[in-house]
């Protein structure tokens, strides 16, 4: 649990301590905290990296027609760079290193402007514009804020819910108008703070955030919380759903992006239909968590009758668009594969849960045929039992089964 230097990972003879690990495990991929140790030798191979100077490629130069990025060790500059502009490559950072040793800030300021010109002469189109370079500060400057978010919602999710199963019990569903503004300022903030954070994120890489488990979290926030504020007016028992939602979900997205990389995206996840295929399957699963929470609160509340009747005519209205929106997505999920792998469908462990996840929450849209679904109480554990298939084709799928989908 203590902090360690990078020198650390070096005894004195200069061996790398993890090696043996390293080659341990890729033997023994099934070991215990294989992922650990390869973080952790991922951030030494990144210190090193920047050390040596690998990291900063910051140097284009034209060559036979195109543009490449050098950074200041590199060995392979084209042999017919001019000898002034070769010299620039390789030995402006040792000056620069010199103007910060001795504390010469304005110089520095001054090299750091040429090289900023440099970068714009000799680079073209291929350096990034100046919008994509302001958003990617902002977003940096903006995204710490995501776990202190998931906390807020959190914690106003689980205490609005408590106080929404006590009006209920009551038979009194009205808020004092602080409660009622504070709450909309709330969810209104959140869905400013996560639409900028979503729009920044796509500036900065280039295609829709939807394409990891980090952007499919906040995407799903920012689902809930929508659908929270155009549902909650009519149905305000949602209110408290939606904030408990959004909150859990951003703080997986803490959990699990602590350090979200913004990468170019694999082959197969160049296509239009991502962005479709996984905006459909969250909206989906948004109102499967909403029918999941409905049911805590039905099941809570089950000796009021009046309530329970309530609760269900909700579940219900939510069943209906949430096993439409699973289907056609995993319809364009399965068009999406025979794009990609030439396959409709390959019974890969996420495809196959999904479909079980389907046939789960279908079942109980057939109460005619099927009577123990006409039963309030046993629909309301149904549909709370159920919500574990959801969890598993998530995250137990992308954590323990991998897959083609591991990627996710």
């Amino acid at each position: 649990g203590q902090r360690v230097s990078y020198l650390q990972f070096f005894d004195i003879q200069g061996n790398y301590r993890l090696e043996a690990l390293l080659d341990n495990y890729i033997q023994h991929p099934d070991q215990p905290g294989r992922k650990a140790l390869f973080e952790a030798h991922e951030k030494c191979q990144v210190i090193q990296r920047l050390g040596l100077g690998e990291s900063l490629a910051i140097f284009p130069v034209q060559s036979h027609g195109r543009i490449a990025w050098y950074h200041p060790a590199s060995t392979d500059l084209p042999a017919e760079m001019p000898l002034d502009q070769w010299t620039f490559v390789r030995k402006s950072f040792n000056y620069l290193s010199e103007l910060v040793i001795m504390q010469q800030w304005d110089e520095a300021q001054d090299f750091l402007v040429k090289l900023r010109h440099y970068q714009l002469k000799e680079g073209g189109e291929s350096c990034p514009s100046a919008v994509r370079f302001r958003s990617e500060i902002y977003y940096n400057q903006l995204s710490p804020f995501i776990g202190l978010l998931a906390k807020i919602l959190a914690t106003v999710g689980i205490l609005l819910f408590i106080w929404t199963a006590y009006q209920l019990s009551v038979g009194r569903l009205v808020d004092p108008p602080l409660v009622k503004w504070s709450i909309w300022i709330i969810i209104y903030g959140s869905m400013l703070y996560l639409t900028l954070m979503v729009i920044l994120r796509w500036i900065v890489s280039g295609y829709v955030p939807l394409s990891n488990g980090f952007e499919t979290m906040q995407a799903l926030a920012w689902i809930v919380l929508l659908l929270t504020t155009l549902t909650g007016r009519k149905h305000r028992v949602l209110i408290p759903f939606g904030l408990l939602m959004g909150g859990l979900s951003l703080l997986v997205a803490s959990f699990g992006g602590s350090n979200p990389q913004i990468t170019p995206l694999m082959p197969v996840l160049h296509s239009p239909l991502l962005s479709i295929h996984v905006l459909v399957i969250m909206i989906a699963y948004s109102l499967l968590a909403f029918m999941m929470l409905n049911s805590c609160m039905a099941l809570i509340l089950s000796r009021r009758s009046a309530v329970g009747t309530h609760l269900e005519a909700l579940s219900r209205l939510l069943l209906y668009p949430a096993v439409a929106l699973l289907a056609i997505g995993i319809f364009i999920g399965a068009v999406w594969a025979n794009v990609s792998w030439g396959r409709y469908w390959s019974w890969d462990p996420k495809e196959v849960w999904a479909l079980i996840t389907l046939i789960i929450y279908a079942l109980p849209l057939h109460c005619e045929s099927l009577r123990c679904f006409r039963s309030q109480r046993f629909l309301h554990i149904y549909l709370l039992i159920a919500f574990v298939s959801v969890l598993v084709t998530y995250f137990g799928v992308n954590f323990f089964l991998g897959g083609m989908h591991s990627y996710a």
